[in-house]
């Protein structure tokens, strides 16, 4: 099995996102992911993108510099970056979740709604900061 490594990193949104670029933004990085193995999750709260990848070094590289050259956004800050026993999000070329005020109310009345199946459990400090970016979103304390 090859190494594996995770990146946890911010951004700031550079002008107004509507679902269209969110959606092409998706089909694009599910497209590019496949071809270099790569998975994880997004949020995005209206204001800042907020990203867990997994992959090799490589493939985490090379998603890096085009997530750099996007117009999308700016101000990355890479959180965290560190070797990782497993993926978390196997199954998941990019999963994504807007969390906006609808996103909070399903949350808040049905929080099994945003749970995932977790390939593997042991906790790292990406995880941690990708609870802390959602919960913040949430607006819990």
């Amino acid at each position: 099995m090859p190494e594996l490594q995770y990146i946890a990193y911010t951004s700031t949104a550079s002008r107004p996102i509507v679902d269209a670029d969110l959606r092409y933004l998706l089909a694009d990085a599910r497209h590019f992911n496949a071809g270099v193995d790569l998975t994880g999750i997004l949020l995005f709260n209206g204001l800042a993108f907020f990203q867990y990848l997994e992959g090799t070094p490589k493939a985490c590289a090379a998603v890096m510099a085009r997530i750099r050259s996007s117009s999308l956004h700016h101000s990355i800050y890479e959180l965290s970056c560190d070797a990782v026993d497993g993926r978390r999000f196997g199954d998941w070329r990019m999963g994504c979740t807007w969390v906006d005020d609808e996103a909070r109310w399903l949350a808040l009345h049905d929080p099994s709604l945003w749970t995932t199946r977790v390939d593997n459990p042991a906790p790292c400090e990406g995880l941690a900061l990708l609870t802390g970016f959602w919960e913040a979103s949430m607006g819990v304390p």
